[in-house]
């Protein structure tokens, strides 16, 4: 019997790279959104992609560690727990954009 490799939940991709490109994909859709919605005082040149914020990230289980990255970067990040069973997340920490702390945070996953 020949078995193929589906996800566990259909439409939800079951590959690591597809992921990442998943969870990038929705805070680059969403990132705008959630800075208009946040009260910064920063004028609107500037853009989510490019607003520098702290980060102080451990490595830690992967679900843990885009909890703590919703917290410091102030967007809402949801993601199938079938998907991040067993993946670690990079640490971040320094002054960066969202999209260079999501970059190092699904570093090797």
């Amino acid at each position: 019997m020949n078995r193929k490799n589906f996800s566990a939940k259909p439409g939800i991709p079951s590959h690591p790279i597809l992921l990442a490109v998943c969870i990038s994909s929705a805070l680059s859709l969403y990132a705008p959104v959630a800075v208009a919605q946040e009260a910064t005082g920063i004028s609107g040149n500037t853009s989510a992609s490019t607003e520098l914020r702290q980060y102080n990230i451990p490595a830690q289980p992967l679900s843990e560690a885009l909890i703590e990255f919703g917290k410091q970067s102030g967007l809402q990040v949801t993601a199938d727990s079938i998907l991040l069973e067993g993946k670690q997340g990079s640490s971040v920490k320094g002054d960066l954009s969202v999209e260079q702390a999501l970059s190092q945070l699904l570093a090797g996953t």
